[in-house]
């Protein structure tokens, strides 16, 4: 649903990362799904979750220790997960 509302939408989006790993999955993503976005690097995981529910951003690639509880409590959503 994400996938399909962003390339409908066709304006640019705006994705945050914390670390490497983050903008490495972001760049990626955008290459995989030919999606408009934009990195809107942060240097910590906590200011970069208040951000995204405070709306300053589209989507934010993060590692389940920070997502978890904001999921848990219903403040986010997870759209997806990735593993080996």
């Amino acid at each position: 649903e994400f996938l399909a509302w962003a390339l409908r939408e066709g304006k640019q989006l705006s994705f945050a990362s914390a670390n490497v790993g983050g903008r490495i999955a972001g760049e990626r993503f955008k290459q995989l799904t030919r999606i408009n976005a934009v990195s809107v690097p942060y240097k910590s995981s906590a200011q970069t979750m208040t951000d995204l529910i405070g709306g300053q951003f589209d989507y934010y690639f993060c590692d389940m220790l920070t997502a978890l509880p904001q999921v848990k409590a219903g403040t986010v959503h997870a759209l997806a997960l990735s593993s080996a």
